[in-house]
């Protein structure tokens, strides 16, 4: 009887050793688990973090690539600017009366290096004798062209307002400041570049005076607000 309790003593004890070999197999095998999951984690964080910064440095790529193009279509797109002011400068002198419908021209100029194509513009006068101006300007009744007026770099236009004059009273109120004349309007285009509509919005106003030097007339760019272009 004490031979067979010893032999399940033994018995028990390789059990027991057996289960903590294979315990230790199981925690080794654990920990070379988890070691092994850090280490691709790890990896990944870094394949992340490098994916990460060729995303940053392609947009930054693209960005520049957008900036250089923007650039590009800044210098050679086309611009269309007035030409100096109003022609003819002066006004019809009121002793010639009856005159006819009097005509002034603004002259606009491609000041870029490929054409420009117009598809509406406006050229009116206005006389008026409020000072608030802005208010007043109109630009509902503009011209089209449909088939697009082609402008050359250096290349011109004249554009014609129409005033037609209702007694000599009218002039020598706009020649003594108690009326004011403008001439405004403007040129809608595009460019070789796309379909984006470019604007050049322009308004001269007259003035008449006198000083130590003698009589001046002509036209000022003015009110400033109202000149402007994209």
């Amino acid at each position: 009887m004490a031979g067979l309790t010893f032999s399940y003593v033994i018995v028990n004890v390789l059990v027991l050793l057996a289960i903590k070999r294979q315990a230790k197999i199981s925690e080794d095998s654990l920990a070379e688990f988890r070691k092994q999951a850090t280490s691709s984690e790890t990896q990944f964080e870094r394949q992340l973090d490098v994916m990460k910064a060729q995303s940053i440095q392609a947009a930054k790529s693209a960005d520049a690539a957008k900036a250089s193009a923007d650039a590009l279509i800044s210098i050679e797109r086309a611009r269309l600017l007035p030409d100096g002011f109003v022609n003819p400068m002066e006004l019809p002198d009121p002793r010639m009366f009856p005159l006819h419908v009097e005509t002034r021209t603004v002259r606009v100029i491609n000041r870029g290096r490929t054409p420009a194509v117009v598809v509406e513009w406006l050229c009116t006068m206005l006389i008026t004798e409020s000072a608030n101006v802005l208010s007043l300007l109109d630009y509902s009744q503009f011209h089209t062209s449909p088939n697009g007026q082609l402008i050359p770099p250096d290349g011109a236009e004249n554009f014609f307002a129409e005033w037609s004059t209702n007694s000599p009273s009218e002039i020598r109120d706009v020649r003594a400041a108690r009326k004011q004349l403008y001439i405004y309007g403007f040129v809608k285009y595009r460019d070789i570049f796309g379909n984006q509509l470019n604007e050049t919005y322009f308004c001269f106003h007259y003035f008449r005076g006198a000083d130590s030097e003698g009589l001046h007339e002509g036209w000022t760019v003015e009110p400033q607000e109202a000149n402007r272009s994209t």
